[in-house]
């Protein structure tokens, strides 16, 4: 299509495009850009009556257009390291250091009348797993067992991975159920 098209044209050439096709369309096509590599594009198209061929082509509007799709990518950017340094790279869960930011808030909200639950859950002889099946084969069980958890919890509760084979669950305070039953 011709969206594909120009989107390929300014990830390959790293360079915004600007047109208008001065019956009924214009469009706008920028790179997302992380250290000079494209990852994305900023796309926009509207009538040619909201935006006219001189707008489109008068420096100050490309100049502000860029400066936005560079935020943009800045933004993706902070989004992604902040991903980074708080998933397990394995599972996607949240990894110990975001549980422990994640146990903290809700050991403040906590208190005896609404208390909060926490499970800590260690497979047991996971070794023979990887022993038996080969790392792979435990990697996809570590996938397997932290989409699950987090599957039945997705409302109630916060999974993380805690370890190499541990996982943790935060069950928030809740005056209507009790941890107990929740657990």
């Amino acid at each position: 299509s011709r969206i594909a098209t120009m989107a390929n044209r300014v990830l390959k050439q790293g360079q915004p495009v600007f047109t208008n096709d001065g019956d009924q369309q214009s469009t706008i096509c920028i790179p997302l850009s992380s250290e000079a590599e494209p990852f994305g594009i900023l796309y926009a198209e509207g009538a040619s009556d909201d935006l006219s061929t001189d707008e489109l082509a008068a420096q100050p509007h490309q100049q502000s257009l860029t400066i936005l799709a560079d935020h943009a990518a800045a933004a993706i950017n902070n989004a992604k390291m902040f991903e980074r340094t708080t998933n397990d790279p394995l599972t996607g869960l949240p990894n110990s250091s975001y549980f422990l930011v994640e146990l903290a808030n809700q050991m403040r909200e906590a208190n005896a009348n609404q208390p909060a639950g926490i499970l800590l859950l260690d497979l047991d002889a996971f070794k023979r797993i990887n022993d038996a099946g080969g790392a792979e084969t435990g990697d996809r069980a570590l996938i397997e067992i932290g989409a699950t958890l987090q599957e039945i919890l997705r409302t109630d509760g916060f999974v993380a991975r805690y370890g190499s084979d541990k996982f943790a669950v935060l069950l928030p305070p809740d005056s209507a159920l009790g941890v107990n039953i929740r657990l």
